[in-house]
């Protein structure tokens, strides 16, 4: 509860799980901050995280970070509630074979006010990125959900996000997938 990571060298709050820690639930994380971190500000990378029950992410504030705000990777059953990820660099999120994660009431901040122009907006800013995989790849059943947006918003990505930008072929979206067949996989999963 109400700890702050800052100005790290690497990550501000990282989830490295081996062995059984791998399906460990937590109890509780809520009001947490984590800014000014050099690369991920919250990482479940390498080797992954997959509890075994829901685990509720609560409050957390995600800002400034140089890299990427969250990066989870082979990660399943966490849910974000009413967070925000503002002025991070080229991805607030970057979720890689994730399966039921979930974003409810959260709010995604391409540049805040408050921000100077980064150098990401030269590769463009991501809101969510989703990658090519799903934790679950071959769940035809449609049980396991991917991940899910509800009731969030998403705040200055695109138009003048990155005025300053040097590569004016930088667009800046609040969420993509990472490539065409994802997308088309995507749009005709089970819903």
């Amino acid at each position: 509860f109400g700890n702050i990571a800052a100005g790290t060298e690497h990550f501000g709050f990282w989830f490295e799980t081996i062995g059984d820690e791998t399906t460990k639930n937590l109890k509780a994380f809520w009001y947490n901050e984590v800014h000014s971190s050099r690369h991920f500000a919250f990482t479940s990378y390498p080797p992954g995280w997959m509890p075994s029950g829901e685990n509720i992410i609560q409050n957390l504030k995600v800002y400034r970070n140089n890299q990427w705000g969250v990066f989870l990777h082979v990660t399943r059953n966490l849910v974000f509630k009413d967070c925000v990820f503002a002025d991070n660099g080229e991805n607030a999120v970057m979720i890689n074979r994730g399966d039921d994660v979930r974003f409810e009431r959260t709010t995604f901040i391409g540049q805040s006010q408050f921000a100077e122009e980064y150098a990401a907006c030269n590769l463009g800013l991501k809101g969510v990125n989703l990658h090519p995989g799903r934790l679950q790849e071959f769940d035809r059943a449609g049980v396991k959900r991917g991940t899910t947006i509800t009731d969030s918003s998403f705040e200055t990505f695109g138009g003048d996000a990155c005025s300053k930008s040097l590569n004016v072929g930088a667009v800046s979206v609040p969420l993509i997938f990472n490539d065409k067949q994802v997308f088309w996989e995507a749009f005709n999963a089970p819903h």
